[in-house]
């Protein structure tokens, strides 16, 4: 059984909707008891950082979170819900997060270039951060199968059992890649080690690089790049997805993205 947390916070009808669609066994709780008897939990959000993370905490969900989180359960964050998993956000204020994931959430508008429309309303493609040759392989959330490739990017990553992860050693033509430039920017980071932390998910398939996913948001996860899964540029390239060990986070919203979306949703059910 999968357990929606319902804090007063996120859009909770279409998120269930979809993971029915999947035929997932669903409910939408408020209560420890059901966070504790679920296989695994989703914790949705929408708006303001503060006001989702003062329902959280006075929701009494919050602790009862954090105590299914250090005992393994799988948790994802979708959104919002991401960003609650980090130490703390500083919009509108400096707020406290789970801390579930060392790192902060902090406005776009500090890295991306001025001009840009703020929010980031709309689709945007994810881009991989397994597929950079010095990175540790594909987390768990962003498998696929070869049927799920679409045309543009069939061919962007062979398996992860090859050589390297274009298989004969070369990026394949078109495939291009920047410097994150918001880490110049981010005090949390620092260079990845070998082995991220609780070693990393390695799958033969992957959700295609440039895959096109939802977003909306004006605030972005700024933390370690170990725990980064894929970034999405919007004149920088901003945090999409995270993971520490059984802690995932997406700053899109899968329920809303299609295809790719309902398979993001249906990886973690199956992790």
């Amino acid at each position: 059984m999968i357990a929606i947390v319902n804090y007063g916070v996120g859009n909770l009808f279409s998120l269930s909707s979809s993971l029915s669609a999947i035929g997932q066994e669903v409910t939408i709780t408020s209560t420890p008891e059901d966070l504790k008897k679920s296989e695994r939990i989703i914790l949705p959000g929408v708006g303001a950082f503060g006001d989702a993370a003062r329902k959280l905490f006075e929701s009494g969900l919050a602790a009862p979170l954090i105590e299914e989180a250090k005992a393994g359960k799988k948790i994802l964050g979708i959104c919002v819900g991401m960003q609650l998993l980090f130490s703390k956000s500083y919009e509108f204020g400096e707020h406290e997060g789970l801390n579930l994931i060392p790192g902060e959430v902090r406005y776009i508008g500090e890295v991306i270039p001025a001009g840009l429309k703020i929010p980031q309303i709309g689709w945007n493609d994810l881009r991989l951060t397994a597929l950079l040759e010095s990175n540790p392989p594909v987390s768990k959330l962003l498998r696929s199968t070869p049927k799920a490739l679409s045309p543009f990017t069939q061919g962007a990553y062979d398996s992860a059992n090859q050589a390297s992860p274009w298989g004969g050693g070369q990026r394949p033509e078109g495939v291009v890649f920047q410097k994150k430039d918001f880490f110049s920017n981010n005090p949390h980071h620092r260079k990845r080690s070998p082995s991220p932390e609780g070693g990393s998910d390695c799958f033969e398939n992957i959700i295609p690089n440039g895959e096109y996913v939802y977003f909306v948001h004006s605030y972005a996860a700024f933390c370690d790049e170990k725990y980064i899964t894929s970034t999405t540029n919007y004149g920088a390239d901003l945090t999409a997805s995270v993971q520490n060990k059984n802690i995932y986070g997406v700053q899109f919203h899968p329920e809303k993205s299609g295809q790719a979306g309902l398979k993001i949703l249906k990886n973690f059910c199956e992790v």
